[in-house]
């Protein structure tokens, strides 16, 4: 499990990035792709990361 929790945070910490990003920046058009997949994946799996708390 320490492995999904590793990358989960690994994701966690790119979404964050990209979305602090967004609000200075703005992204490319790729970026906001990936900030969007990774908000998804966050979501599919919060309920499992959470459970094992």
């Amino acid at each position: 499990m320490q492995d999904s929790y590793f990358s989960l945070s690994q994701a966690y910490d790119r979404y964050e990035q990209l979305r602090s990003k967004s609000e200075y920046e703005g992204l490319e058009e790729n970026e906001s792709e990936e900030l969007q997949s990774l908000r998804d994946m966050l979501q599919e799996n919060a309920d499992d990361f959470l459970s094992d708390f």
